[in-house]
């Protein structure tokens, strides 16, 4: 089995597609984004993961979130997602950190996963890219050496994202 060859990429876009299209659902159902306006108005009580980190008013709360929204339209169609993915991403890390009391048990593994798509060629099949040809000879194959090293260090990440939240919980509940 050789490591350096080229597999069928269009598994990964069809995952990309799952993952974009479950996070587009998400800006509006799980975050609110129908009622950002007044999640985002509330000033009780916040918890942020890193202290100092301060909300945006609440209309560009919203406006964030409308963009997040995009970034995940932008990776379920596959449109540039090398460049378009970051809509998703910085506006996601950024909410994530913003408030710990709305993680889910492994929220972290969306903002992860959307890293991941952004960073590695996952809209090289089944996208819209391929369809305008704006990427290179809507090349179908991808680098299985590549997307397994990239799949591998999400794992380590996760797996150290969830010590160190465990860590970080075991110290607030003893507090």
């Amino acid at each position: 089995m050789d490591p350096f060859r080229q597999v069928d990429g269009s598994l990964l876009g069809i995952t990309r597609m799952g993952f974009g299209l479950l996070m587009f659902i998400d800006c509006f159902v799980e975050r609110g984004l129908h009622v950002a306006d007044h999640k985002w108005n509330d000033d009780g009580c916040q918890f942020p993961l890193i202290n100092g980190l301060k909300q945006l008013p609440s209309e560009w709360m919203t406006i964030l979130q409308f963009i997040q929204g995009l970034g995940a339209l932008c990776i379920f169609i596959g449109f540039r997602v090398r460049k378009t993915g970051w809509l998703f991403v910085i506006p996601y890390w950024y909410m994530f950190m913003l408030d710990k009391t709305h993680w889910n048990n492994h929220s972290y593994l969306f903002g992860l996963m959307g890293l991941l798509f952004t960073i590695i060629e996952s809209d090289q099949a089944v996208s819209i890219s391929v369809a305008l040809k704006s990427v290179e000879d809507g090349d179908v194959t991808v680098g299985f050496l590549t997307v397994y090293n990239h799949v591998g260090v999400i794992e380590r990440i996760s797996d150290i994202m969830g010590l160190i939240l465990q860590i970080y919980q075991c110290r607030v509940d003893t507090l």
